[in-house]
């Protein structure tokens, strides 16, 4: 997330993805300068039993920034909690655990509309579904009406765009080899049934973000296969999409993106082989489809 001249990276850390000790860390980049990492939360510290922690997301609510989180062997059986800062980063409260039945934010930041926050989540106990949480202040969250599945098997971490006017439209990873989409027309409150769109997917975390009711990006792999390359794509309606800006396109694998919006542009972050991040502020300038 960014908030104002500073910058700050969450994620989660450990030898494997649901080692018993992953951890949440958060970097933060003061003026061009990123600091050492900082540990922020450990699973046994939520819960007090030593479970993975999994998927952390930044919300920056008036001068508070929450960072959601999931604690569990799994997905299948997490649990959502939160801790929250009031110096940007600096220091962070205890874990508290979101209300039950609320898992909090799967893995893109949520959006606020309409006096509303609204977050996209997912379940994938049985089958991957995709479900929406809304909430006024960041704490206190209540789901929203269940999304028609129609026909699309499974799809989870949905990602949105606000299209103005009470106008959400939703974008999921999917088993489909297809992004999926869902839209709203009542701030979140009720889902359109799920579509599919003419953009590949293979099967793997996409992040949008709205700049303006009519521009919008999407940060995704082009492939039904593979996560290389990754680019930058743009749409004035989140429905039809044009490639403007190849992110990464070496030998590596490049997911799980993640955007937001700065002072003077984007900033987008992606993990490579799911080892290292690789982080890059991009300039209003260089995005066509705004001029």
């Amino acid at each position: 997330c960014s908030i104002g001249e500073q910058k700050l990276i969450a994620y989660f850390g450990r030898s494997y993805d649901g080692a018993g000790k992953a951890a949440i860390w958060v970097s933060r980049k003061v003026g061009d300068v990123w600091e050492k990492p900082a540990h922020v939360v450990s699973g046994k510290a939520a819960c007090s039993v030593a479970r993975a922690c999994w998927n952390p997301v930044f919300l920056v609510l008036d001068d508070t920034v929450f960072l959601y989180f999931k604690v569990g062997r799994g997905p299948s059986d997490w649990a959502g909690y939160f801790v929250a800062s009031r110096d940007k980063g600096e220091s962070w409260s205890s874990p508290e655990a979101l209300a039950g039945g609320i898992l909090g934010p799967t893995r893109s930041a949520p959006i606020i509309s309409g006096g509303l926050i609204i977050s996209g989540s997912c379940t994938e106990l049985y089958n991957w579904r995709i479900h929406f949480e809304l909430s006024r202040n960041g704490y206190d969250w209540r789901a929203a009406t269940p999304v028609p599945h129609g026909d699309i098997a499974g799809c989870i971490q949905p990602a949105l765009l606000d299209l103005g006017n009470g106008c959400l439209r939703a974008l999921a990873r999917s088993n489909e080899g297809c992004i999926v989409t869902t839209c709203s027309t009542d701030y979140g409150e009720t889902w359109s049934p799920l579509g599919r769109l003419c953009l590949p997917n293979p099967n793997a975390g996409i992040a949008a973000l709205s700049l303006a009711s009519d521009r919008h990006v999407l940060a995704y792999n082009p492939s039904t296969s593979r996560r290389n390359p990754l680019v930058l794509a743009a749409s004035s309606d989140g429905e039809n999409w044009t490639d403007i800006i190849t992110l990464d396109c070496g030998n590596a694998e490049y997911s799980y993106p993640s955007l937001c919006a700065t002072n003077n542009g984007i900033m987008v972050s992606y993990s490579v082989d799911r080892v290292d991040i690789a982080c890059a502020e991009i300039d209003l300038s260089e995005l066509d489809f705004i001029e």
